[in-house]
C-alpha cells in the first residue's frame, strides 16, 4: 500500500509556506522548476498552479521576483524570513523531511561543479582582507576582495558568503544592475534596506 500523498490547496497557506521554505533553503538559485521540484517531492502540487501561491507570496511583500541570466529567480525578502520564522512549525514535519531530501539532492547536483571559496588574510591588527570567490565550471562568475577593520564583522562576511551566497550574489547582481541614474537622492529607501 502505497502512503499517502499530501494534497494542500492552491490557495492554501501552508502551499506558501512550503514555498517560502523551499526558497530559504536552497543554496542555488530559487527558479520556479527547482521549487516545483521541492514541493512535488513531498506533496501533490500542480505545476501550472504553483502560480497562485507565487504571485501571492510576491504582491504580499514575502519574495521578490529577479531577472538574471535569462531566468526568473525568487528571493525571501525580510518579511518573508520573518514570516516563515514564525510559521515554519506549520507545515507538516514529514513534508518538511521530504522537502529537505530535495533540496539536498538540488543543492549537491549544481554546486558540485561549482567552487565557493571565502578566507580572512590579516593585514594587521586592526585591519582583515576578505576574498571570496564563486566558480561555475571552472570560470569565476563573482571575486572579490574587502578590507573589514574588525576581525569579528570578517567573520561575519565570510560566514554570510558560505552560508548564503545564491542571495548574496542576487544582491550584488542587483545592486550592479540598479538604475542609479533615476535615483532619488532625497529618498535613498529606493535602495532597499540589507539587514545587518
Amino acid at each position: 500500500m502505497e502512503p499517502l500523498t499530501y494534497r494542500p490547496a492552491e490557495n492554501d497557506e501552508d502551499m506558501k509556506l512550503m514555498v517560502l521554505f523551499a526558497i530559504a533553503r536552497l543554496k542555488v538559485s530559487a527558479t520556479y522548476t527547482r521549487i516545483f521540484h521541492v514541493l512535488s517531492a513531498a506533496a501533490d502540487v500542480s505545476y501550472c498552479l504553483l502560480t497562485v501561491p507565487i504571485s501571492d507570496l510576491i504582491e504580499s511583500g514575502n519574495i521578490e521576483e529577479l531577472h538574471f541570466d535569462d531566468q526568473t529567480v525568487f528571493s525571501l525578502t525580510k518579511q518573508g524570513s520573518e514570516t516563515l520564522s514564525y510559521f515554519e512549525h506549520r507545515i507538516l514535519r514529514s513534508v518538511r523531511l521530504r522537502m529537505l531530501d530535495e533540496i539536498d539532492k538540488i543543492n549537491k547536483e549544481v554546486l558540485s561543479g561549482n567552487k565557493l571559496d571565502a578566507s580572512i588574510v590579516p593585514v594587521n591588527e586592526e585591519e582583515y582582507l576578505v576574498k571570496a570567490e564563486i566558480t561555475e565550471n571552472k570560470v569565476p562568475v563573482l571575486k572579490f576582495e574587502m578590507y573589514v577593520g574588525d576581525k569579528e564583522r570578517a567573520k561575519k562576511i565570510v560566514r554570510n558568503f558560505k552560508e548564503h551566497t545564491s542571495l548574496m550574489y542576487l544582491q550584488v547582481v542587483k545592486a550592479i544592475d540598479f538604475d542609479y541614474d533615476k535615483l532619488d537622492l532625497e529618498n535613498m529607501e529606493e535602495l532597499g534596506e540589507i539587514d545587518s
